[in-house]
């Protein structure tokens, strides 16, 4: 599987969690603006990027560091394209979730720590 075709395949179990949650709806990955599909491949791509140092027998990082710093970087991205702190509106490029790791709600970090097992388990899948 290519970056890209997790990153759609999460950001659909994603939707359902969203709806499950009643949140905010994320459109249908193909219906997806350019701008969120390039932030969920980046993230795809770094934490890929990040997992040989998680899977060593003596781990340079652990999950939840990971899982930290996806967060991050996916802040700085969203920043950088112009969104701030705010309740959730596309039109406004507003997001809740736009703040550090400590002030992010339990339920956020847990989509986080979420994120980083789909990708490890569709690097396995693959023989990483």
């Amino acid at each position: 599987m290519t970056d890209e075709d997790i990153a759609g395949t999460i950001h659909v179990l994603f939707l359902q969690m969203q709806a499950d949650r009643r949140q905010h709806r994320s459109l249908p990955w193909p219906d997806e603006d350019p701008e969120t599909r390039a932030i969920t491949i980046a993230g795809i791509t770094r934490v890929r990027g990040l997992l040989d140092r998680l899977l060593q027998p003596q781990p340079e990082l652990t999950a939840e560091q990971i899982a930290a710093l996806h967060h991050e970087a996916w802040v700085d991205a969203k920043l950088a394209a112009g969104w701030r702190p705010g309740e959730y509106d596309r039109e406004a490029k507003t997001h809740p979730n736009l703040v550090g790791w400590e002030q992010l709600p339990a339920a956020e970090q847990d989509k986080c720590r979420l994120f980083i097992g789909y990708v490890v388990a569709f690097g396995l899948q693959e023989g990483m």
